[in-house]
């Protein structure tokens, strides 16, 4: 993926920073000049049942990235209880940040008078958002970034055969699972594994959950 040892680079560099940071408002005055040269803008969220909160957006008409972050509580203290939770939550944003990138790039390279992607035929609200075309090339790009991170010394095959014994947690798999209600033979499902393997040998996450907080 475009930019991404850059930005994976960029958030590492200030990790020691964002420990000491009290409220979302003083996360976004530190990661604000780093991203914002990746086009990325932050604004202030609230999620009252979650550590944090990531969620993006891209706006094609201002060629803008958006990013929502919000903590438990703004007025409580920092949400990262260790640097093993910080560097989780840099993982996450790096992730956010290149998904919307790829909007970003399918955006770009689409013809003008077409606008919209395709969408599989889908029986629920979240089966159409998963089975976008689009969402299905980012989601494929998260769940690769995902297996890298998490799962650093297991094989591909590995991964998804111990995912069905229950030794796997993927948040982007478990998503696509629970919309489709397992069902792997689903024709989004089998688009959405053909992408993973199409970004497996593309995607590099060069500090996975086992790297030492002190390391470069």
């Amino acid at each position: 993926m475009y930019l991404q040892e850059e930005i994976e680079d960029s958030l590492w560099a200030i990790r020691k920073e964002l420990l000491n940071t009290e409220t979302a408002a003083e996360q976004i005055n530190l990661l604000a000049p780093i991203l914002g040269e990746f086009g990325v803008k932050f604004r202030k969220g609230s999620r009252p049942y979650k550590n944090w909160s990531l969620i993006g957006f891209y706006d094609p008409n201002r060629d803008d990235i958006l990013i929502v972050l919000g903590n438990k509580d703004t007025k409580k203290p920092n949400p990262f209880r260790s640097e093993a939770h910080c560097s989780l939550f840099l993982f996450e944003l790096n992730t956010t940040v290149q998904h919307e990138l790829i909007h970003k790039y399918q955006w770009l390279c689409r013809d003008p008078s077409t606008h919209a992607s395709r969408v599989y035929k889908v029986n629920s609200k979240r089966q159409r958002y998963y089975g976008d075309y689009d969402e299905i090339e980012t989601q494929a790009h998260d769940l690769a970034m995902e297996m890298k991170f998490y799962y650093p010394d297991l094989g591909v095959n590995d991964i998804i055969r111990d995912y069905h014994y229950g030794d796997i947690n993927l948040p982007t798999l478990n998503n696509y699972m629970k919309a489709f209600k397992g069902d792997t033979s689903h024709p989004v499902m089998k688009r959405m594994f053909k992408k993973l393997f199409n970004w497996l040998p593309k995607v590099q996450v060069k500090r996975p959950i086992t790297y030492s907080w002190e390391d470069a």
